[in-house]
């Protein structure tokens, strides 16, 4: 198996193709902190109604919890790959 490594690259979180390619270059916990870095950097533009009047991420418990649920499929994928 080939060494996951970011270097310089930026990734291409716009897209599921991009998501996907940057999962399987990277380790799982870089991985998981670059996408929720890339999240909250959007939510302002894309979603100004999950940010408090303070800019605080207010994001609905139905929300939280189906994010939580991609991340641990995610890991178990991850893992399994290890296998």
């Amino acid at each position: 198996m080939e060494p996951k490594s970011t270097g310089d690259e930026t990734p291409d979180f716009s897209t599921l193709t991009g998501i996907m390619e940057y999962f399987n270059k990277v380790p799982f916990e870089t991985f998981k902190k670059d996408l929720n870095e890339w999240f909250i950097k959007e939510l302002p533009n894309k979603r100004p109604d999950l940010l408090n009047p303070d800019g605080k991420v207010n994001m609905p418990p139905a929300l939280s919890d189906l994010v939580e649920k991609i991340f641990k499929l995610g890991e178990e994928k991850d893992q399994s790959k290890l296998n």
